[in-house]
């Protein structure tokens, strides 16, 4: 089966013909090649998208916590968590819209409310976590991106292009948030936050202009029917019978488990290694473009090696893997060799969503994209509120704010004077900080984190562990439109990726 996978790599086109050669089956329409849908164009708006997000992370910060005070972490937590629950109710249904009706125009609506928060940051009042929370509704533009390279793709490409598209979202917030903080310090907040809007309008200005449409379904669908109330509530419960087919609900598990220790982990992981394990932001800055570059590689080229050669399934497992090992031993080591090694663990990591995103498409049709792939999307949209809500509990428990002013002189840590956070911890030795209490139960809990400095990694790693196992009970999907009486087919090249090699021989 190795080899089948071998010579299934002949087939694919190499990643700069994959990321700007125009779709091969609109060469019978009267579309010139400028207008023909291409990777590249879905990558540059994937990447405007986020690296916007990711030049005002620090900004966000101070504004919730000027305004929320100590209050922030439970602001932040029930902002994203009513966020990601509003996603994942609405992302099957948007999915299926795009189905019906073609991807670019809800691409367009999505980035345009995804960013809408952004100018919120210059307005006092509780108008950026309000609108940030009703951008849930229409605010998910990944899965639209990968329903659109599955329109454009072969089933042999479809796992790279997927790979490709998780790398360039990597790639965007690799440098962003710590540019978009150097920016601040110097320039000021408004600066950096009108930065990002201007980056953002670019990427609407660029939908609007440049970027094709990439499905036509034939189906006649009349567009006033979207007006309807009653159509609305008939995609969902369509969204609904994805749930029943348990190949969609085993993956699904997989991603809520694994998706669940990522949010949580990337949420207070900054914070963990400035206080806990004393790094310097200059190094913290230095390991988050050191993981990102890492997966990034690992995403553009080991990536498509695993596929080929172990299948999605093995893949993902690896994948899996090396994410428990990665959180396990955070939750153990204050060794800073060691926490630099397991950034390749990390990155590695990282591979996890764009194989579950390839298994998922080449388990449907064309005309199924849309909405299988806003089932995933929507899960990982739900954990974005629950994973750091659930992290940070368990670090509050133990005497340690994930909230707290990590660059305040008063703090053991570098006086790097960042925003005006006025969330202020006591000094004390030992690589620690606890509030300012003479509780003795809340002073032993704080002591426990000097053993055991992640105590949350070790939970993730667990959630993880749980996710390996709805893998490992993941069987064969049905393939859609398998013929009976054919030589090689597609259908046969999607099995053949989808296998675990290891199961057949």
């Amino acid at each position: 089966m190795i080899e089948t996978g071998l010579k299934l790599s002949k087939m694919q086109k190499p990643l700069w013909n994959l990321i700007f050669d125009e779709q091969k089956k609109d060469k019978e329409d009267g579309n010139n090649n400028k207008t023909r849908p291409r990777l590249i164009y879905v990558m540059i708006v994937i990447f405007l998208e986020y690296f916007s997000w990711g030049l005002i992370t620090m900004p966000t910060i101070t504004f919730i916590s000027r305004y929320y005070g100590r209050y922030t972490f439970i602001m932040n937590g029930l902002a994203l968590g009513s966020k990601g629950f509003i996603s994942f109710v609405t992302a099957p249904i948007l999915g299926r819209l795009t189905d019906l009706y073609g991807r670019k125009p809800y691409l367009l609506t999505t980035v345009l409310i995804t960013c809408t928060p952004i100018p919120c940051l210059l307005l006092p009042g509780p108008w950026y976590i309000t609108i940030f929370v009703f951008s849930g509704f229409l605010g998910n533009s990944f899965s639209i991106v990968n329903a659109y390279a599955a329109d454009i793709t072969t089933i042999a490409d479809r796992h790279n292009a997927y790979a490709l598209i998780s790398a360039t979202f990597g790639a965007s917030f690799t440098c962003s948030p710590f540019l978009g903080a150097l920016l601040s310090e110097r320039y000021g907040n408004p600066t950096v936050i009108l930065l990002a809007l201007f980056i953002s309008l670019f990427n609407l200005f660029f939908i609007y202009t440049l970027v094709p449409e990439s499905h036509t379904n034939n189906s006649a669908v009349e567009p006033i029917e979207f007006l309807l109330l009653f159509n609305t509530i008939r995609e969902f419960y369509t969204s609904l019978k994805s749930w029943k087919d348990d190949y969609i609900f085993k993956i699904s598990m997989v991603v809520f488990f694994s998706s669940l220790s990522e949010t949580g982990q990337i949420s207070c992981f900054f914070i963990f290694l400035r206080i806990i394990i004393e790094m310097s932001m200059s190094e913290v800055g230095m390991f988050i473009a050191y993981v990102g570059i890492l997966a990034v590689l690992f995403q553009a080229f080991l990536f498509k090696y695993l596929i080929n050669t172990i299948s999605i399934k093995g893949t993902v497992a690896l994948a899996l893997l090396a994410q428990m090992i990665q959180l396990f031993f955070y939750g153990l080591c204050f060794n800073i060799y060691v926490i630099w090694g397991l950034g390749i663990f990390l990155a590695i990591s990282q591979m996890v969503y764009p194989a579950l995103s390839a298994a998922i498409s080449l388990s449907h049709t064309n005309e199924e994209q849309g909405s299988s792939q806003a089932v995933i999307n929507g899960i990982r949209a739900l954990c974005s509120g629950i994973g750091p809500a659930i992290f940070g509990i368990i670090f509050n428990f133990f005497g340690f704010d994930v909230s707290a002013d990590y660059d305040n002189p008063h703090n053991n840590v570098d006086s790097i004077q960042f925003q005006q956070t006025n969330i202020e911890m006591e000094k004390i030795p030992e690589k620690l900080l606890i509030p300012n209490s003479t509780n003795t139960e809340q002073i032993s809990r704080s002591e426990f984190l000097k053993i055991i400095p992640g105590p949350p990694f070790l939970l993730g790693a667990i959630s993880v562990f749980i996710a390996f196992f709805f893998l490992l009970a993941l069987k064969k999907p049905k393939i859609p439109g398998k013929r009976r009486h054919s030589p090689r087919t597609q259908n046969e090249d999607t099995t053949t990726l989808l296998t675990d090699h290891s199961e057949e021989e």
